[in-house]
């Protein structure tokens, strides 16, 4: 079978090589000698004629573009051109006060009224700081000013020296521009006045109108190639009106008389025709003279080689001859096409198949890399809910413990279902664990991973804010299984459990009472050397309605917080302190230390002061005068701190930020620098204020109003989850998602679900 398949592709690839071949001898001989035997013919016949032909059209060209010219100037009333003003004008004439200046000055607006693209004309005297113009007398600095100034490369310094005739202004009219009042180009041209012992009075200034070397180029109908150099014999320099790269022999320094010789002799020459090579283009020129006012026309083009001359003089004939040979072309093309369809259709037919297949491959493996990215992507995502239900789990069982969550609240309650936590019909105790201080180093986190393998739908694990310390929420649906899983802890961890010991608070029916199965495991923890010690163990009086009901001082310090007086809180910490005397007298130490930390922890939720400070210090007080004093200095702190805070929104500043971020904080260019730059503020001091103010930093309040808009607006609309994003101020969907989850402890899908309002 191997050795017949590649037989059958050599049959292929012979047939397929000789059909080509067989087609281009045919092509060749049919369609491209005749063509090529036309082109010589064709050739010789009209190359014959080619250089007086084209020749004649140049001097045809020349006479017609010089005729243009003389009747265009014949137009002009004073022969502006020209610059033969005769205004028989004389310093004299403009200094002695016989002829005043008004006099002048009528003058010149006179004659510059002579042509028709004069705009203004102006007289400058030596040595003096006046400008004499159709409009009157004027100061130079005052007219460079007000009424023109240098276009382009120029200064106005150099405008000056154009006027005082010290240098020519440009070597060209494309550069010789200035602007006008109107921000339009004026040409300017200067010709020194009457001479006296070699020394000229001043200079005329003439100012020509915009577009005037457009103008007139158009009114000549110049044609493309051509390139008009004018002389005029009034002038003292040769006026340009364009020319090419060959053609800067005439510099400006010559005189008229000098290029008028240099073109009679290329006029005498060869009945007017010269060449001139600079570079690699050579140029044939034509020079003519007007029979009228003995103007002289350069008509200069550039000379083409002989192909491009050729088709330049015969292009209709080129024309018909190249169409007639490709509809010949094609017409022999049809017929080979239908000569050879059937073989040719056949090779096409098995490529197509070979191409098809390939690209059916290449589909496959297309697809089954988007499946493989789609299944790394799923698990990611479930990955980072694993991680982010794992870390609210844990926030939410903290609160749970302490006893400050609402959970009569609609969020609250759906927490809890998002989160798998279960809390109905259960039994429920508070279990801590508490490291000992000689343990390895390492064996906190890694006694952690064990206890969160553990964990599971019944014992719900956190950490606590004390060092080496976690906590289980345990809820099962026996009593016994509370014991069991302590004794679950010990085995799990192995040799491990000789650093650690755990305490088991009561067991209670309602989630209100966590918070005391908390105090009471955190006192056994601390109370016994025993690895596992139930505080049930230990002798005390639960019925005693000072276990339950808090001491008066204790609601008065929390008063006392809330207001922020420090007369009051003295006063409550004094009445506290008795309190706490007289439960050291009458009760046992467990009593006291279960009364001091109900006391933490009730004061927990209220002082941020003992919060940040407080720690596992309070876990280890006996001693009520040391307790009191120490409880005293935290609440003092959280009381300047709440005055400082005051004092701030106190102030108008403040207040004006805290509005500006209110009606902004969903635009996406919102950041601490923004606001600080609104505000001409420092960023490190707004960041300072704002902590004072609001108890949180920027970032984390921002944060939250963003995604309690986002909230509000998965509950009330059908709007998709990119456009709140977008409306809350993210630009990344997916950082929004995380950010949300973290919060809500679900997803924005899951959220909608959950909360939509019917």
């Amino acid at each position: 079978m191997g050795s017949k398949g590649r037989g059958g592709n050599c049959v292929r690839r012979t047939f397929r090589s000789e059909l080509l071949r067989k087609y281009i001898r045919i092509n060749f001989l049919v369609i491209f000698l005749p063509i090529i035997i036309a082109t010589s013919v064709y050739w010789m016949l009209i190359q014959k004629n080619y250089t007086q032909q084209y020749l004649s059209t140049i001097e045809y060209t020349s006479m017609e573009h010089l005729r243009e010219i003389e009747e265009l100037m014949s137009s002009f009333k004073a022969t502006s051109m020209q610059i033969s003003f005769d205004l028989e004008l004389t310093p004299y004439h403009l200094t002695n006060s016989s002829y005043d200046f008004h006099q002048a000055t009528e003058k010149l607006s006179y004659y510059s009224k002579g042509s028709q693209y004069l705009d203004e004309l102006a007289i400058y005297l030596n040595e003096s700081e006046k400008l004499y113009t159709t409009k009157g007398a004027v100061d130079i600095d005052i007219f460079l000013s007000k009424s023109y100034r240098a276009a382009g490369e120029y200064t106005d310094s150099d405008l000056r020296a154009l006027i005082e005739s010290r240098e020519y202004f440009g070597t060209t009219l494309e550069g010789q521009y200035v602007l006008g009042p109107n921000s339009s180009r004026y040409c300017v041209i200067t010709y020194p006045l009457e001479r006296i012992s070699g020394q000229p009075y001043g200079a005329l200034i003439g100012f020509y109108r915009d577009g005037m070397e457009a103008q007139f180029k158009d009114e000549t109908d110049s044609g493309k190639n051509s390139h008009i150099i004018l002389l005029c014999t009034g002038a003292m320099q040769p006026v340009y009106l364009g020319f090419p790269d060959g053609y800067r022999h005439l510099k400006q320094e010559e005189t008229v008389k000098t290029a008028l010789e240099q073109l009679h002799r290329y006029r005498e020459a060869g009945e007017g025709y010269y060449e001139v090579r600079f570079g690699s283009s050579t140029f044939i020129g034509k020079a003519v003279q007007s029979d009228v006012n003995g103007w002289y026309l350069i008509d200069v083009v550039e000379k083409k080689s002989v192909s491009q001359n050729i088709i330049l003089l015969q292009l209709p004939m080129i024309i018909l001859v190249a169409v007639s040979l490709l509809a010949l072309t094609v017409l022999l093309s049809i017929v080979l096409s239908v000569y050879n369809y059937l073989p040719i259709q056949r090779l096409y037919s098995l490529f197509d198949k070979k191409q098809e297949k390939k690209q059916k491959k290449n589909e496959l493996l297309y697809l089954n890399d988007f499946i493989r990215e789609l299944m790394a992507e799923q698990s990611d995502i479930e990955e980072q809910l694993d991680a982010t239900r794992h870390i609210g789990r844990m926030e939410i069982v903290k609160r749970l413990l302490r006893g400050n969550l609402d959970l009569n609240a609609d969020t609250v309650k759906n927490q809890l279902v998002s989160l798998d936590i279960s809390l109905e019909d259960g039994y429920m105790a508070a279990i801590v664990i508490k490291m000992n201080k000689d343990h390895p180093k390492g064996y906190t986190d890694l006694i952690g991973k064990v206890l969160s393998d553990i964990a599971r739908e019944g014992f719900y694990l956190t950490d606590m804010i004390y060092k080496d310390y976690y906590a289980f929420l345990a809820c099962p649906g026996q009593e016994e299984e509370i014991p069991m899983f302590a004794e679950e802890i010990i085995n799990s961890i192995g040799d491990a459990a000789d650093y650690l010991r755990i305490g088991i608070g009561n067991v209670y029916r309602s989630v209100e009472s966590l918070k005391f199965s908390l105090i009471e495991a955190i006192i056994a923890v601390e109370g016994s050397e025993e690895t596992v010690c139930r505080f049930s163990s230990i002798p005390t009086n639960r019925n005693e309605e000072l276990y339950w009901k808090p001491l008066a001082g204790e609601a008065k310090l929390k008063q006392a917080l809330l207001k922020g007086t420090a007369e009051d809180l003295d006063a409550a910490v004094d009445e506290l302190h008795q309190e706490l005397l007289y439960v050291a007298q009458s009760h046992s130490d467990t009593v006291l230390q279960f009364v001091m930390h109900r006391i933490f922890i009730s004061l927990f939720a209220i002082s941020q002061s003992v919060k940040e400070n407080g720690g596992e210090r309070f876990l280890h007080y006996t001693d009520v005068g040391e307790f009191c004093d120490q409880l005293q200095s935290y609440c003092q702190m959280e009381i300047q701190s709440q005055a400082a805070k005051k004092a701030a929104l106190s102030e108008t500043r403040m207040q004006n930020i805290m509005t500006f971020i209110d009606e902004n904080y969903d635009r996406q260019e919102m950041s601490l620098a923004f606001v600080a730059d609104e505000f001409d503020i420092t960023g490190s001091y707004l960041s300072r204020i704002f902590k004072v103010c609001e108890g949180e930093n920027f970032i984390d309040y921002i944060t939250r109003k963003r995604l309690e808009k986002a909230a509000a607006l998965l509950k009330s609309t059908d709007y998709s989850i990119i456009r709140i994003v977008e409306m809350v101020g993210y630009s990344d969907s997916a950082s929004f998602t995380r950010k949300f989850t973290r919060y809500y402890y679900m997803s924005p899908g899951n959220y909608r679900k959950v909360n939509r309002e019917v």
